[in-house]
């Protein structure tokens, strides 16, 4: 049996927590995940490259001789690219969660298969020995 552990955090804040348990089955392949990083870089990139992890320490510099009026309103653009990955963010972990389920789906399937091939050459071999009563 095997456990995964899902953690999702964002600025050390951990917005989702789940863990997935699995039967142990070299056959199905684990799903690769981002680290938190890469998720919120992947997300915030495709809205507002500027809030990407690379480019917040950049900012201050940028944005330096920024007037009063352009700040409002960058501020403005920011707040709708954090609700707009808020969206994003929960139809990822949404996709996420049916992604898991299908692995564990397909995990129980690869075992019940297995387990009854077992059964049937089991049962394969007690005829054969009856048989020959």
């Amino acid at each position: 049996m095997s456990r995964i552990l899902l953690k999702i955090a964002i600025c050390d804040t951990i917005i989702v927590e789940h863990t997935f348990i699995f039967m142990a089955d070299s056959s199905v392949p684990l799903p690769v995940m981002p680290t938190p990083r890469e998720l919120y870089d992947a997300l915030m990139g495709e809205i507002e490259p500027e809030l990407t992890t690379a480019q917040l320490p950049l900012l201050r510099e940028k944005y330096k001789t920024e007037s009063s009026e352009d700040s409002q309103i960058r501020r403005e653009r920011y707040r709708k690219a954090f609700t707009h990955y808020d969206e994003r963010f929960r139809e990822y972990v949404n996709d996420l969660t049916s992604q898991v389920n299908v692995y564990r789906k397909s995990v129980l399937t690869a075992r019940e298969n297995r387990d009854k091939e077992n059964e049937q050459a089991v049962l394969s071999e007690i005829e054969s020995a009856l048989s020959t009563l």
